[in-house]
């Protein structure tokens, strides 16, 4: 709870990267499977790319947006617990 940087989600790079794989992998995860059955034939192929290549490129801008976030150069208060206590 005194972590604040925990609360912003959404400004996390990490958050965008696993947003991009999980939209990506959830919209192409049908026409994969299907694949197998239909790759004879030809209007199979103009549906896969019709799904696959807008996904592909909503993924990369989202690679891209997670890159361009700013990061906090904050420090943890969990640095507080980690750092070395002299000896006497």
């Amino acid at each position: 709870m005194k972590d604040p940087t925990a609360l912003y989600l959404f400004s996390s790079p990490v958050f965008w990267v696993v947003v991009a794989i999980i939209i990506y992998s959830a919209g192409t995860f049908f026409p994969f499977i299907y694949a197998k059955n239909y790759m004879a034939e030809s209007e199979f192929f103009d549906l896969y790319d019709m799904i696959h290549d807008p996904l592909y490129i909503i993924r990369n801008l989202i690679f891209a947006f997670a890159m361009l976030q700013k990061t906090n150069s904050k420090k943890s208060s969990y640095m507080a617990y980690c750092k070395k206590i002299p000896k006497p």
